[in-house]
């Protein structure tokens, strides 16, 4: 069973055009978005700001992230309670098979969160 935030989550990533950027350089897009579910969450990385929302525990966290660190295939943002880290991996959200570009992991305040985000890839839904 979905879950509000879950649903909405799943409808901003669909609805906004500009989510949709490419993760090919650390520049990164004007908005990169990503969420996961177990607990629900989402994330937006948009300019100088990013904002996570969480359900358990409720969380919203919004800060000037870090610059990123390059990884082999992807990039890290790491402040005091807040590490992001997105990886170039196709991925399919749990819930509705929608398929990704990115693997995700963030973990904040020491609670860890799984799930996917950048580019939709519509050809690999489940």
């Amino acid at each position: 069973m979905r879950t509000g935030l879950s649903l909405l989550a799943l409808a901003a990533v669909a609805a906004l055009p500009g989510c949709a950027g490419s993760m090919a350089s650390l520049a990164g897009p004007q908005t990169f978005q990503a969420l996961g579910h177990d607990p629900g969450w989402i994330l937006t990385l948009r300019g100088e700001r990013l904002r996570f929302v969480g359900t358990d525990p409720r969380t919203v966290m919004e800060i000037v992230p870090p610059l990123p660190e390059a990884l082999p295939y992807g990039r890290r943002y790491a402040s005091e309670r807040l590490t992001l880290e997105i990886t170039r991996r196709p991925c399919n959200d749990i819930r509705s098979g929608i398929a990704f570009s990115d693997t995700v992991s963030v973990v904040v305040d020491g609670y860890n969160h799984q799930g996917c985000g950048g580019e939709r890839m519509p050809l690999l839904d489940l």
